[in-house]
């Protein structure tokens, strides 16, 4: 497996959390997996978020992160990953995500 970082939004300056940045930092890095790895070794491979959240910083309370959105953006990342994965399937690459604050 290869794993990154990538939250759907930093700071309140940005907004809503987008899950097209997540999307983004997924597509990028099993490209760069692509690239050092040997097509051979690349079949199978799992492309991790590993920390997949809303937003970072946890030192006020993040509304979102405390209502239904909080799920409903968990069932979005899923959706979302299984898509990367349908679409990337020639390739045998599969993606994955968590959030550490579910």
């Amino acid at each position: 497996f290869v794993s990154f970082h990538r939250k759907g939004t930093w700071s309140d300056a940005e907004g809503e959390p987008q899950i097209d940045r997540l999307v983004e930092a997924a597509e990028t890095t099993a490209q760069l997996a692509l690239r050092l790895l040997p097509e051979r070794c690349a079949r199978g491979l799992l492309v991790i978020n590993d920390e997949a959240d809303m937003r970072v910083g946890f030192q006020h309370p993040y509304e979102p992160r405390l209502s239904e959105r909080f799920p409903s953006w968990l069932a979005a990342l899923a959706a979302t990953h299984a898509d990367l994965s349908l679409r990337h399937a020639a390739q045998g690459l599969r993606f994955a995500a968590v959030a550490d604050n579910a």
